[in-house]
C-alpha cells in the first residue's frame, strides 16, 4: 500500500474558532499515536480566520479508514462538526511518483 496524505478543510462559525482550536490541542496527540499515523498538523487560512486545514500523512488507506472507524474519530468529529459553517471538504492523496 501507498502512503497516504489526507488534507481537510474546516470552516467554522466564527464564534467557534478557540472552541476547535483547545479541542484540536485536546485530540491531536491521541491521533497521533493511532496505528498508522504518521504525522498530523493544523494549519490557518492566511485571509480566511475562521478556515482551517488538517494535514496528516498514513501508512496506508487502511489505516486511515482504521482510525476513521475508531471512538476517538467518532467522538472527536461529532464534536467539531456542530461548530461548522460549511460542511468540510477532505481529500486522501498518494505520491505522484
Amino acid at each position: 500500500m501507498e502512503k497516504i496524505t489526507r488534507i481537510v478543510r474546516l470552516s467554522f462559525q466564527l464564534n467557534r474558532c478557540a472552541e476547535f482550536e483547545a479541542l484540536y490541542m485536546a485530540a491531536s496527540p491521541k491521533i497521533q499515536t493511532m496505528p498508522g499515523c504518521l504525522s498530523l498538523s493544523l494549519k490557518k487560512d492566511a485571509t480566511n480566520p475562521h478556515v482551517y486545514y488538517t494535514l496528516s500523512t498514513w501508512t496506508s488507506l487502511d489505516a486511515l479508514d482504521a482510525y476513521r472507524q475508531s471512538p476517538l474519530f467518532q467522538e472527536t468529529w461529532a464534536k467539531t462538526k456542530a461548530m461548522f459553517h460549511e460542511k468540510a471538504e477532505a481529500y486522501s492523496l498518494v505520491d505522484f511518483q
